[in-house]
């Protein structure tokens, strides 16, 4: 006999405090290092238990209410969901520790002194289009290449790095191998887009301002946003080979009338200035 709404509710709400007490105990027992690898893969198996069991009981609600309380019901399946994959992945870190360069010499290796490097850490991602590159190689070579991990334990590290906006594009996706590939292209398509790239970059250098509490700051500040933005829609292979006196242009519209010898300088004759005479000029003023 099928279960009517608030008796499936009863039982959802059943299976989410077997989800606190295991979380916290779990928890608990992690904090005092009392979980063995052991440990580890047993609790697993006890959180992957529970979660199956909740996604049984949610699926019946959904079929069972009405359609403008879906979002509810499943903003609390999500609440739960979470927790359990908060604690799957503090598991899976004990059963797969996170893996890490070890920059010591093997023994064997000629050399000529042996220098202890620190162990390189996984990168963490906040969502900013500037940071995407460095995460990206950094977690390919330590990670996404790494042909030792299944992908349920890639999509393990992926969560713990992402944060900020990076981890709400993925927040939602259970705990699962397949789901690694699926997180993965959500990072690619939004965040590896030469599009939104070149508009990050655009947008900085028309964004630049002069303060003119102090003009010499004021002025390298605004060279610094403009080279690295410049160099930066460069090595997309956008071609800047004729855009100094376009970037000129916005940078003398910007400072007042006296400070315009430094974009155009009666000295140079008919040609107009370029970005390294601008650079050179603000040496000379330094």
């Amino acid at each position: 006999m099928s279960l009517n709404l608030e008796e499936l509710h009863k039982k959802r709400s059943s299976v989410k405090a077997r989800v606190t007490r295991q979380k916290n105990s779990i928890n608990g027992k992690i904090e005092k290092e009392e979980v063995t690898i052991a440990n580890a893969e047993m609790f697993y198996e006890k959180m992957k238990s529970l979660e199956e069991e909740l996604l049984t009981v949610q699926n019946s609600i959904i079929e069972a209410c009405e359609a403008d309380a879906v979002e509810e019901e499943e903003e609390y399946y999500s609440q739960v969901g979470n927790d359990i994959d908060n604690v799957k992945m503090k598991l899976l870190a004990i059963m797969k520790p996170v893996p890490v360069f070890d920059n010591t010499p093997r023994s064997g290796d000629s050399v000529k002194s042996v220098v202890q490097l620190p162990t390189i850490k996984l990168p963490t991602f906040d969502g900013s289009i500037e940071n995407w590159a460095p995460f990206k190689d950094l977690f390919v070579e330590l990670v996404h290449n790494n042909a030792e991990l299944q992908p349920i334990q890639k999509f393990q590290y992926l969560k713990c790095c992402l944060v900020g906006d990076a981890s709400c594009l993925v927040q939602h996706l259970p705990l699962v191998s397949t789901n690694y590939y699926n997180a993965w292209s959500i990072l690619l398509e939004t965040y590896a887009n030469k599009y939104a790239t070149v508009s990050y970059h655009l947008k900085n250098i028309f964004s630049v301002q002069y303060l003119s509490s102090d003009h010499k700051v004021s002025l390298k500040d605004m060279l610094t946003t403009v080279r690295t933005n410049l160099n930066a829609l460069k090595s997309l292979d956008i071609d800047i080979k004729s855009w100094d006196i376009m970037i000129i242009f916005l940078g003398a519209s910007l400072f007042p009338p006296f400070l315009g010898q430094v974009f155009f300088n009666p000295s140079w004759g008919k040609s107009f200035s370029t970005l390294p005479h601008t650079q050179k000029y603000r040496l000379k003023m330094s």
